[in-house]
C-alpha cells in the first residue's frame, strides 16, 4: 500500500476517536492539516520520480538506434565490394611522389539516391548534392561538372568524416576511419618486363590492403590493368602483348575498406595509397 494513503487512514481513524472523546479538537485540526500536506507531498514526489525514470528509458532507447559498423564486406576476386547497396562512397587517398619519398593527400565523396553497381566507380548522373562534407575539419568543395565533393589537406593518421544532410535524403553522421593507409615499399630500380613471359609485381613490397590494382602502360598510351583482393596481380603474356616495346610505366594503388550503416543506408569508406609511378623497360 502507498505510504501516503496509509498515513491518511491513520489520521482519519484518530479523528473519529478524538471526536468521540470531544477533546483536543484544535490540536487535532492542526496536526491533521500538517500531516495531510506531508501526505500530498509524498504522493507528488512519487509521481515526479516515476516521470524522470520514464524519460531516461526513452533516451536510452533512442541512443541505441545510432550508426553501426558493417563488420564484414563481401569482395569479388578483383577486390570490389559486392552484395551491399551503398548510398555513398568516401575516398581518402595518399599519393606518393618522387620514388615514394614524399606524399600528397586528397579526398573525394559521392552520394547516391540510387546505389551504383560498382561503388568504386560512381557516375556523375547518379550523384547528389547534400548539405556539407568535412574531412578532418576541412570542407570539401562541390564540383558541378562531375557531381563530386573534392579537396585535400594533411590527413596523416585516422580520418574523420562529418556529413550534413541538408535537404537531401542522405542522413547526417560522423564517421572515423580506423583502417590505416596501406603500406608501400621502395621500388627496385631498373625493372625490365618481358612481355612474352608475363609479369608479377609480387617482388615489390606491399601490405595491409583489401584491393590492389596495378597498371602497366607504354609510351604511346596503351595500357593494361588488373586488380586482386589477395595476392599481388600477375599480368599474363596476352595482356602485355597490347603494349609496345620501349619505355613503359608501372602504377600501383591499394585500398582498404570500412563500412557503416546509418538510418537504413550503407556507406563505404575507402582509404587508399597510390605508389609513385615507376619507369620500366618493356621488351
Amino acid at each position: 500500500m502507498n505510504l501516503g494513503y496509509l498515513l491518511l487512514m491513520i489520521i482519519l481513524l484518530s479523528s473519529i476517536y478524538l471526536l468521540n472523546k470531544n477533546k483536543m479538537k484544535k490540536s487535532f485540526f492542526l496536526a491533521g492539516s500538517v500531516a495531510i500536506v506531508a501526505t500530498l507531498s509524498i504522493i507528488s514526489c512519487s509521481k515526479q520520480n516515476n516521470s524522470t525514470n520514464n524519460n531516461s528509458s526513452t533516451t536510452s532507447s533512442t541512443n541505441s538506434n545510432g550508426p553501426t559498423y558493417i563488420a564484414t564486406l563481401s569482395l569479388t576476386p578483383q577486390g570490389i565490394p559486392t552484395g551491399t547497396n551503398f548510398s555513398g562512397t568516401l575516398f581518402v587517398l595518399a599519393k606518393w611522389t618522387s620514388g615514394n619519398q614524399s606524399i600528397n593527400y586528397s579526398a573525394t565523396a559521392n552520394f547516391f539516391n540510387i546505389p551504383p553497381a560498382n561503388p568504386l566507380l560512381p557516375t556523375a548522373t547518379n550523384s547528389v548534392q547534400i548539405g556539407s562534407v568535412y574531412v578532418n575539419d576541412s570542407a570539401l568543395m562541390w564540383s558541378t561538372s562531375n557531381s563530386t565533393y573534392y579537396g585535400g589537406k594533411d590527413l596523416m593518421g585516422y580520418t574523420t568524416w562529418v556529413i550534413s544532410a541538408g535537404a537531401s535524403s542522405i542522413p547526417s553522421f560522423t564517421h572515423t576511419c580506423t583502417q590505416p593507409f596501406p603500406g608501400v615499399g621502395a621500388y627496385p630500380g631498373g625493372i625490365t618486363i618481358n612481355r612474352a613471359n608475363g609479369y608479377s609485381i609480387n617482388g615489390l613490397v606491399y601490405g595491409g590492403y583489401d584491393m590492389i590494382e596495378a597498371t602497366i602502360s607504354d609510351a604511346s598510351g596503351h595500357d593494361t590493368t588488373i586488380s586482386e583482393n589477395g595476392s599481388p596481380p600477375t599480368f599474363s603474356a596476352g595482356a602485355l602483348s597490347t603494349l609496345l616495346p620501349g619505355t613503359g610505366y608501372l602504377n600501383v594503388t591499394m585500398y582498404t575498406y570500412d563500412g557503416e550503416a546509418v538510418s537504413g543506408k550503407n556507406f563505404l569508406f575507402v582509404t587508399g595509397t597510390i605508389a609513385s609511378t615507376q619507369t620500366v623497360t618493356l621488351q
